[in-house]
């Protein structure tokens, strides 16, 4: 799973280790809900049961982040991914479900908050940019 989501714009929040991570320092339970065409994996969405006295319960993708929940090939995929998500918070009685991704704007199931803003950069500009200022003597 890990590697199928990063060969497909994931990000480290899509990984094995981000998962225990989380578990492991903060002991929320994880859920990996994962979109399937026959044996082929196509969507991966991580979601991690949080409770708190001060934000309630909610079910996160990403905790600590702002962005990388869904990770999937396409809308069909991702419509699926958001259902059962919606589902699993309905089952854990959650007071809210938390989809970090920008890729969900359009989704007329979901409220969309701008709460948070994320500055891509491509690889090639940072290094043009940081070896521009470094002096070579």
């Amino acid at each position: 799973m890990t590697t199928w989501a990063l060969t497909r714009q994931g990000c480290v929040y899509h990984t094995s280790a981000w998962r225990k991570v989380v578990e492991e320092t903060y002991a929320h339970q994880a859920f990996y809900l994962m979109a399937r065409s026959g044996d082929r994996l196509c969507g991966v969405l991580h979601l991690f049961l949080i409770e708190s006295r001060l934000f309630g319960r909610a079910l996160a993708s990403c905790p600590f982040a702002s962005a990388g929940a869904i990770c999937a090939d396409g809308e069909e995929e991702t419509d699926s991914l958001v259902e059962h998500a919606m589902s699993l918070a309905r089952e854990n009685r959650v007071d809210y479900l938390e989809l970090e991704s920008r890729d969900l704007a359009g989704s007329a199931q979901l409220q969309h908050h701008t709460d948070f803003v994320n500055y891509d950069l491509p690889l090639d500009e940072l290094e043009r940019v940081a070896f521009s200022t470094t002096s070579t003597t």
